[in-house]
């Protein structure tokens, strides 16, 4: 790399991925815990939902295990491999969560409630 190189190559070359790979590490473990944090709040009562947001939050806390693993002992192959196949079992928890979260009879009752103007325990808002 020299100085007539575009700023933006820093992004491909290896320093700099490994730089944005652990900042999208760190995004990625704050939006679980955000995302559990509210379910835990919105969906107390359903805990097949309970079950897979702390199941999130457990395969996120294996995914920086591993990544920091594969960086540390000179990425060995099968600790690489694992951590590709949790980065996709994250997504799958992700995926089912906002399913889960969209089709949940919690979700449309405040839909419902905030179409109509009402706050959380059903009270009617007036403006102005």
């Amino acid at each position: 790399m020299s100085a007539s190189d575009p700023w933006w190559i820093n992004l491909f070359e290896p320093l700099g991925a490994h730089w944005v790979h652990r900042w999208l590490a760190f995004v990625v473990a704050g939006i679980a815990v955000a995302t559990a944090m509210q379910i835990r709040r919105a969906h107390r009562a359903d805990r097949v939902m309970q079950t897979a947001a702390a199941s999130l939050l457990a395969a996120v806390a294996i995914q920086i295990a591993l990544g920091v693993s594969v960086v540390v002992l000179g990425v060995p192959k099968w600790i690489a491999l694992a951590h590709q196949g949790v980065g996709v079992l994250i997504f799958a928890i992700a995926l089912v969560l906002v399913y889960m979260t969209a089709s949940s009879p919690d979700t449309a009752r405040l839909r419902a409630l905030a179409e109509a103007g009402s706050d959380r325990e059903g009270r009617v808002r007036v403006d102005g």
